[in-house]
């Protein structure tokens, strides 16, 4: 498949920025996260391209990945949408939360156990009265427990 020039240069593009982001911040994670997002936002145009292929097999990969990029564009839309919830909520689904924590030994075991290495901790009070406690930032990849009591008064 020949790339267009508008197409050459997006990809140099991403790259560049990808690599520069890589060597000033030292993190060959930033720099994996902008390579995928690149690429997200490349499909599109290759998708129309493979489309209208004369190949029945490239045409049927290209739909094949037009599938799998709008479940992830909507599933981005779900998690913003919950994180959106998450912060700004006056309470939380228990549907949505991993568990409960009843007493301060069981946040403890959880900053010791399931939270370690998991990113930030956030405590959240909602306006129910219940706390929310999530190890990580977004919901698909963290745990998230409601507590009937207060778990910054039992922070060691």
């Amino acid at each position: 498949m020949n790339f267009s020039k508008s197409d050459q240069l997006l990809i140099g593009l991403v790259l560049s920025v990808a690599t520069a982001l890589g060597i000033m911040m030292q993190s060959s994670s930033l720099a994996l996260a902008t390579l995928m997002l690149g690429a997200f936002f490349l499909v599109p145009g290759l998708f129309a391209r493979g489309v209208t292929s004369t190949s029945k097999s490239v045409a049927r990969f290209s739909y094949a990945v037009a599938a799998v990029w709008l479940i992830a564009f909507f599933g981005g839309i779900l998690g913003t949408a919950e994180r959106i919830y998450y912060v700004n909520g006056n309470s939380y689904p228990r549907w949505l939360a991993s568990g409960g924590l009843a007493s301060a030994d069981e946040m403890d075991a959880l900053r010791q156990g399931e939270c370690k290495g998991r990113g930030p901790l956030e405590i959240s009070e909602k306006a129910d009265g219940l706390f929310v406690v999530r190890c990580g930032t977004m919901w698909w990849e963290s745990k998230t427990y409601l507590a009937d009591f207060n778990p910054v008064r039992t922070a060691p």
